[in-house]
């Protein structure tokens, strides 16, 4: 893997599993899980995996597909098990001991005629819009205590 090859340090650790893994307890300060929940089929207890390895007040920060702006079924990826509305993306940390801190939207896909997702956006109109549903939503919170 690219990140563990260029950017190991003693204080990082960068994994590839397949869903169920073991991680330390409270041993993080920042976590980091991009575009991962939706394709595990036991999500909550993948959340509680990536939220009991945080140590107290460590930061996580996730995304999901946004159902409301990129239905699963429009997709045809036959990977994931779900996708997440906006209420339900905010949920994943509220739900799981953390405070949610800020989250954003991005826009990736267009759509064809038919409803299906289509090609990319100009690279221009990716941008991150902080407080703005997404066809993606990044969420950064805090584990309390």
């Amino acid at each position: 893997m690219q990140a563990e090859r260029c950017f190991k340090t003693p204080q990082t650790l960068y994994t590839t599993a397949y869903y169920p893994f073991p991680l330390p307890k409270a041993a993080f300060d920042f976590v980091v899980s991009l575009e991962s929940v939706e394709h595990v089929e036991g999500d909550a207890s993948f959340m509680k995996t990536l939220v009991d390895s945080l140590k107290p007040g460590g930061l996580l920060a996730f995304s999901t597909p946004c159902e409301d702006l990129l239905p699963l079924a429009s997709t045809g990826n036959h990977f994931h098990w779900r996708h997440y509305t906006l209420d339900q993306t905010l949920a994943l940390a509220q739900d799981n001991g953390l405070e949610l801190l800020d989250w954003a939207g991005q826009i990736v896909y267009t759509f064809l005629p038919d409803g299906r997702q289509g090609g990319h956006v100009p690279t221009e109109d990716m941008r991150m819009q902080a407080r703005t549903p997404g066809q993606f939503l990044l969420c950064l919170s805090r584990k309390r205590g």
